[in-house]
């Protein structure tokens, strides 16, 4: 097999990185990287952006498995803890394009991993908005206000909602889902887990 990274041949049955590319990851604990509701399995350091850019871009079930095992070794009482998990959602027309939404994807295999509900069609983006990659901070959380809305919010009464991401950068995207979750529904608590985090 090959590295997912960097191609270089690993001594492996299944999909997995080189030595040299684990060795450039920086992994966090489970005591939260923004604060005690918001938190990452990795830095979004250079061998994490190429790891999401194959996972968002290429393939996500490639990197499904590795995901789903990173944040289930690391965050086993979050999602112990939780009822339901939400992906992010995409924009319709990007899904048409894309094909998939990559956080479902990886959402669908953690819930069935940890034998978890994962609702796919009750967070909802309803704006086709600029990347966010293009803008710069201030540009980052204009570009996503009233972006989302909440379908059938009373699948959410009194659970413990899990909300997940691939990466956080500025925040603002998951402090728009949090805003329009909080604000269209009575849920028990909110939590958000990414899997890359920008710390600057």
């Amino acid at each position: 097999m090959n590295c997912i990274i960097c191609k270089t041949k690993v001594i492996s049955n299944t999909n997995s990185l080189c030595y040299f590319c684990w060795g450039n990851l920086v992994f966090f604990d489970n005591t939260g990287v923004i604060n005690s509701n918001v938190v990452a399995v990795i830095d979004y350091n250079e061998a994490a952006r190429n790891l999401i850019h194959i996972f968002k871009y290429k393939s996500p079930w490639l990197l499904c498995d590795l995901f789903t095992n990173w944040i289930s070794l690391i965050y086993s009482e979050l999602i112990k803890s939780c009822d339901v998990i939400l992906p992010v959602p995409i924009h319709k027309h990007k899904l048409m394009i894309r094909s998939y939404n990559q956080v479902a994807v990886l959402a669908k295999k953690l819930a069935k991993k940890h034998k978890k509900q994962c609702l796919l069609n009750v967070l909802i983006k309803n704006k086709n908005t600029k990347s966010q990659s293009l803008l710069d901070k201030k540009l980052r959380a204009l570009n996503v206000i009233d972006t989302f809305s909440l379908r059938n919010p009373i699948n959410l009464e009194n659970k413990n909602v899990l909300l997940l991401d691939d990466v956080i950068t500025t925040g603002s995207t998951i402090a728009e889902c949090i805003k329009t979750i909080k604000s269209n529904s009575n849920t028990a608590s909110i939590n958000a887990l990414c899997i890359a985090i920008t710390q600057n």
